[in-house]
């Protein structure tokens, strides 16, 4: 559960809390993201479309702009909250396999990017708070090695990527549930999980995002004992691929 500025984010969408001695309701309202792609020396600002697509060699910089609204006993809007302003906060995304000289460049280049002095919060691989997950709502993709960029900051095609892609399934809500790529074979596949395997044309997938426009087929792969839980969650991310 996430706390900023002495505000409880919690999940980062609506629960319930004792405020003042008194149990109330309340809403995370996310503005608009921003999301910078860090290299040693520079960094890029991603495309919309590029929301939430990490990969495991590679550093990111993602700013979140919320509101808290507290909601009292009969769902009105309390006068805190009338008052309460736009906050914002930076996560720096470390990939499990990212250099050190970029992790430590996430950090300078946020310190520059924080304009606002807002709280910096360091976010593991695999680690992921569900605030930050439910951020692209069942959007969010790991990718294996590093993201390749061109002068234009869009996804440069990867010539060698092959056509069938493997994603294990992580998460236990729709909304924070994302995708992990593993190597695309048998010997990757767990009894108790589940599993997205997305086949692409020649050249149309680039390695570096999800586009539900250029998938030909998609399944959906169930391990013997996997939960309905995780099951539902597959069933959320794929209609969300579907849209992208």
């Amino acid at each position: 559960m996430l706390t900023l500025e002495g505000r409880f984010i919690g999940r980062g969408g609506e629960g319930c809390r004792y405020e003042d001695g008194i149990m109330r309701r309340f809403s995370v309202q996310s503005g608009p993201i921003r999301v910078w792609h860090i290299s040693e020396f520079m960094r890029t600002e991603l495309s919309a479309s590029s929301h939430g697509q990490f990969h495991q060699g590679d550093t990111y910089v993602i700013r979140w702009p919320f509101k808290v609204i507290y909601v009292g006993l009969r769902d009105i809007p309390s006068r805190a909250s009338d008052a309460s302003r736009e906050q914002c906060v930076y996560f720096f995304w470390h990939g499990s396999q990212s250099k050190i000289t970029e992790k430590g460049a996430s950090a300078v280049m946020t310190i520059e990017l924080d304009e606002e002095r807002c709280p910096q919060i360091r976010v593991t691989e695999g680690k992921e708070p569900p605030a930050f997950c439910r951020l692209f709502d069942g959007r969010m993709a790991v990718h294996m090695g590093r993201r390749l960029m061109n002068s234009t900051s869009s996804p440069t095609v990867i010539p060698n990527t092959p056509r069938v892609r493997l994603f294990l399934v992580r998460g236990e809500v729709p909304s924070e549930g994302y995708l992990l790529e593993v190597p695309a074979q048998l010997s990757s596949l767990r009894s108790q999980g589940v599993f997205l395997a997305l086949q692409y044309g020649n050249g149309n997938e680039n390695g570096s995002h999800l586009s539900g426009s250029m998938l030909q087929k998609a399944w959906i792969w169930c391990g013997l004992v996997a939960s309905e839980t995780c099951k539902r969650v597959a069933r959320y991310i794929m209609d969300r691929l579907k849209d992208r």
